[in-house]
């Protein structure tokens, strides 16, 4: 346990203390690290358990002379673990997993818009096809509307005319029958008018059938007187 404590104690200070030298290769310290958690503030107390680099626990107290801090896991342990071992920020590979989860979730989401982005396209491009047919229908609908509409002007002109013609119709025939009414009369009158010349003739003959033989006698009376 004790070459565990010097093992870990000399990663840790390799990880922290060593600056970077010129002109040197560039290497990285795996953050897979455990941290010791133990029952006081010094290396003589007990290890209650080991803490797993990236573990989170909730800060109880500091002791900044010893550089401990009293810390409690999320299972409700606690104890003392070196400070300078605790920082405000997830390690990196915490850090990397949610980044990757994130990236990943970001990746599902795009796709999932892509794809909403893609279908909303199609529908208004079908709306589109759509509003066209409605507005040629609506064209069409107008083109026959103002058809409809002189037709119906012409049939109320051709009605207005035939109104005018039948009662053009109507007078003349009320003045054909006026004339014929006329006719009639006229011919009654005509009528009339020879038989009352008839008449007159038949009495003019009838008188001249009177008076003629009596002048005839009375001449032969007047030669026989003279003789």
């Amino acid at each position: 346990m004790t070459h565990y404590r010097f093992v870990s104690l000399i990663l840790v200070l390799v990880s922290t203390s060593i600056s970077p030298v010129a002109d040197a290769q560039s290497k990285y310290v795996t953050d897979r690290l455990e941290v010791t958690m133990r029952s006081g503030t010094s290396t003589q107390n007990a290890i209650v358990r080991m803490l797993r680099s990236g573990s989170s626990v909730e800060v109880l107290e500091e002791d900044a002379v010893s550089g401990y801090t009293r810390v409690r896991t999320s299972n409700g342990t606690e104890g003392w673990v070196l400070s300078r071992f605790l920082i405000n920020q997830p390690v990196a590979r915490d850090q990397l997993a949610v980044l990757q989860r994130r990236h990943t979730d970001l990746t599902t989401r795009f796709e999932q818009v892509s794809a909403e982005n893609e279908q909303l396209s199609h529908l208004r491009n079908e709306s589109s096809a759509a509003n066209n047919q409605l507005d040629a229908n609506n064209q069409e609908l107008t083109n026959e509307l103002e058809r409809v509409r002189r037709a119906a002007a012409n049939t109320l002109a051709i009605d207005a005319e035939n109104k005018r013609l039948t009662d053009q119709v109507n007078g003349m025939n009320i003045q054909l029958q006026q004339i014929q009414q006329e006719n009639l009369l006229l011919r009654d009158r005509r009528n009339r008018d020879w038989f009352i010349a008839g008449s007159a003739v038949l009495l003019f003959g009838l008188l001249l059938g009177l008076i003629i033989p009596r002048i005839r006698w009375k001449r032969r009376t007047s030669w026989g007187s003279g003789f």
